[in-house]
């Protein structure tokens, strides 16, 4: 159901800081009209791992309440009502995690990726692109400053026949999306010695009714 494209480059040495963080294939999955939102977790997750989950919801769904250990990230996307960004770092093993609607109304779209030699919490901005033909994701910069960072871009998109066809210029790993339908998310990265990184321009199908871009620096352990 899903395609993935050179998701796993082992990190190596460069710039300020240890190793650069590698990230695991991602994993995405969806949830019905339930309380309980099953989340897929990325395979192969270990202890020490940096987790992190997009969870995207409808309003009726009301405030979303993470599993024990998870802490919400503020950067914009939704808050936790129901919309959020969560993260964890692993004990080993684990395979999903269940986030609680307040209400069971509305389907979930879940975005889960995870990070080897990575630290929490990551950070993130967002931007808006609802009706425009722009997945452009924003530009970041890390609060820890110049280090061995993971730059990823996330993008999430809901239309009846228009979708994202490109990733940014070298974010060449985690490439991975869902099949081109109403509803997915897209993700790549790349590692780079800065403190800040802008992901180049991307390209749609067409217009999207519904279109939201993250950008992710994740911290060297």
């Amino acid at each position: 159901m899903y395609t993935t494209i050179g998701c796993l480059k082992h990190g190596v040495s460069g710039g300020g800081g240890g190793a650069f963080p590698t990230p695991r294939t991602p994993a995405f999955s969806s949830s019905g009209v339930v309380t309980n939102r099953v989340v897929t977790l990325p395979a192969g997750i270990a202890a020490g791992d940096l987790m992190v989950v997009l969870l995207q919801g409808v309003v009726i769904a009301g405030t979303t309440t993470p599993p024990a250990g998870w802490a919400l990230v503020s950067g914009g996307w939704g808050s936790g009502s129901p919309d959020g960004v969560w993260w964890k770092i692993a004990v080993g093993g684990e395979t999903t995690a269940t986030f609680t609607s307040a209400a069971a109304n509305g389907s979930t779209a879940h975005c889960a990726m995870a990070f080897q030699g990575a630290q929490g919490p990551p950070e993130y901005a967002y931007v808006d692109l609802d009706g425009t033909s722009s997945m452009n994701c924003p530009s970041i910069t890390a609060s820890w400053g110049s280090a061995n960072n993971l730059f990823c871009a996330v993008n999430y998109w809901s239309d009846t026949s228009d979708y994202p066809t490109s990733y940014p210029a070298s974010y060449t790993l985690m490439q991975a999306t869902e099949s081109p339908a109403t509803v997915g998310y897209r993700t790549s990265a790349r590692q780079l010695a800065a403190a800040t990184d802008n992901p180049g321009s991307q390209t749609t199908s067409g217009n999207l009714t519904t279109a939201k871009g993250l950008t992710f620096a994740i911290r060297p352990a």
